[in-house]
């Protein structure tokens, strides 16, 4: 994605600035999704954008951002499979070799 196409706030809004998330959320969901080929990044899922649930990379609350390179989207079965493992990610989670691999910049 070229970054003439991002709108004015997109990297000031990008930081965790007191525990909100961005206002633009679900603009930022959509960009992530279309990157994705409307794909779960896990298990590769044609998903449908209301029915993807957002995770992040690097969590945010470990200091993560909401720039695009750190969101990716789960179907909801993926999605749930991870949650009841918050304590340990599978190994067989590719999402930040891909996340790396599309950079958008």
């Amino acid at each position: 994605m070229n970054k003439s196409v991002l709108w004015s706030t997109y990297e000031q809004d990008s930081i965790n600035t007191k525990g909100k998330a961005p206002h633009d959320l679900i603009r930022r969901k959509e960009v992530a999704w279309r990157r994705d080929s409307e794909k779960c990044n896990r298990c590769g899922t044609k998903t449908r954008l209301m029915e993807s649930h957002i995770m992040y990379v690097k969590d945010i609350d470990k200091g993560g951002t909401y720039h695009f390179e750190n969101i990716t989207l789960l179907c909801s079965d993926c999605y749930r499979l991870l949650n009841s493992r918050k304590d340990k990610i599978p190994k067989d989670l590719k999402i930040q070799d891909e996340l790396l691999k599309k950079a958008l910049f």
